[in-house]
């Protein structure tokens, strides 16, 4: 063994977490893999997302027949609406869901 050598392992101490956070920074530079990315949240309206709607329309703008004819019955029946209305909403309901829309 010559004069200044040494052979034991190097241990390395971390004041802080800043300190750890630095080092995971560097080791992450360092790595060959590149970083993973965020998964995407579903959205109805991407069209890459959702194959169903290649239009890339969004909800306001999805089914306008089924929906200004479920608007048109409950401005006409007002209160009884939700009763009178079922089938137009579930039809309107239908035709989103069609589109991807999960409603």
């Amino acid at each position: 063994m010559t004069s200044g050598s040494f052979n034991a392992p190097c241990k390395v101490y971390f004041n802080t977490d800043h300190d750890q956070n630095m080092l995971e920074k560097l080791t992450s530079l360092w790595s060959a893999s590149p970083p993973i990315e965020a998964e995407k949240p579903y959205d109805p309206s991407d069209p890459k997302l959702n194959p169903l709607n290649p239009q890339g329309l969004k909800p306001c703008c999805a089914c306008p027949q089924t929906k200004s004819a479920r608007d048109d019955c409950f401005l006409r029946y007002g209160p009884t609406a939700e009763e009178d209305c079922k089938e137009l909403v579930q039809n309107h309901l239908t035709c989103m869901r069609s589109l991807g829309f999960k409603i």
